[in-house]
């Protein structure tokens, strides 16, 4: 949830960009200096107290990160700056105003009003697979949250924060997700699913060199000579997967040797099984299915969680 200690960081943010912006109004030690400078203006000289020693002159400030968007909601507002519109997501994907925008609003959404939990120990325990599955340290993962802009720490905020959203979708939209029976079935039927023809076959390779055109033949027709062949291991590769080059493929037999020219060698194919086309069953597909009629309403009211999230809120662009 965001804490009280949140609120604090949150607001420790923005009160010096907001005292940078408001300084020439509210520093009394500078509205009395402007006061004199213009004074003096009228005179017609500016007069240091002591002429031997030049008036040291002040830095320039330069801008670093800005406030560009306040979101106001019924607990602390929701500040995003340019680096947060700037920085591309973990997964080093560049992202527009409103995807930002969406982001904070949703997790604000999850924490602040749904109150769904997010265990503190969870993006630790998700960090810790990651390591010990890449066999990579904490340093590592700290450089990869680098790379994209990020602190450790606000990599780790950025994962949680992705942790709220999903738990979020699933519990208003995923889970509200029905498809019946009658959808599935009208769906088969309308659009069948074709399995194409199949081919199990080995290849090989043998040097032009070291084999004459009577043993290749004798290689074709009764197999000898195998021995001769480097052979790869055998795979699968349907009818559509198969260049021009090779498609008298489809015309072989199991059991049949073919050969093809390949530069200073011969290539050597050999069909071990074949399975023909056919049509997927109901059974097979009922999950594939499912899923597809499930998109667009998965879509839909994505769209609209989003339209609405977008329309509660007062969110103000700054200029």
């Amino acid at each position: 949830m965001i804490t009280k200690k949140r609120g604090l960081v949150l607001a420790a943010l923005v009160a010096p960009l907001l005292l940078l912006a408001k300084a020439e109004v509210k520093s009394p030690a500078l509205k009395k200096e402007t006061a004199q400078y213009h004074k003096k203006q009228k005179t017609g000289a500016i007069v240091n107290k002591k002429a031997s020693k030049k008036e040291p002159q002040k830095p320039k400030l330069k801008t670093v990160n800005k406030i560009m968007i306040i979101i106001y909601t019924d607990d602390q507002p929701i500040i995003i700056t340019k680096l947060d519109l700037d920085r591309r997501s973990l997964d080093g994907r560049s992202r527009t105003e409103k995807e930002v925008l969406l982001e904070r609003l949703l997790y604000h959404e999850a924490i602040n009003v749904y109150r769904l939990p997010v265990p503190e120990d969870l993006v630790d325990k998700h960090i810790a697979s990651i390591k010990e599955a890449h066999g990579i340290g904490e340093d590592q993962i700290a450089m990869l949250f680098e790379r994209e802009g990020y602190t450790f720490e606000e990599g780790k905020e950025q994962l949680r924060m992705s942790y709220a959203i999903q738990h979020l979708i699933q519990q208003l939209i995923i889970n509200r997700l029905v498809v019946t029976e009658k959808e599935i079935q009208e769906f088969h039927k309308a659009y069948p699913a074709r399995e194409p023809a199949s081919f199990r076959i080995k290849k090989g390779t043998i040097q032009k060199d070291e084999i004459t055109q009577k043993e290749l033949k004798e290689l074709v027709e009764d197999g000898l000579y195998e021995e001769r062949v480097t052979w790869s291991h055998p795979y699968w590769i349907d009818e559509d997967e198969i260049a021009d080059s090779k498609r008298f493929i489809i015309t072989m037999k199991p059991g049949q040797i073919r050969w093809i020219r390949a530069g200073d060698k011969y290539e050597i194919i050999t069909l071990l099984k074949r399975k023909k086309a056919r049509v997927k069953t109901l059974d097979e597909r009922r999950r594939e299915i499912a899923d597809q009629i499930k998109m667009p309403k998965y879509e839909k009211l994505l769209k609209e969680l989003h339209e609405s999230v977008l329309n509660k809120y007062e969110i103000v662009k700054q200029s």
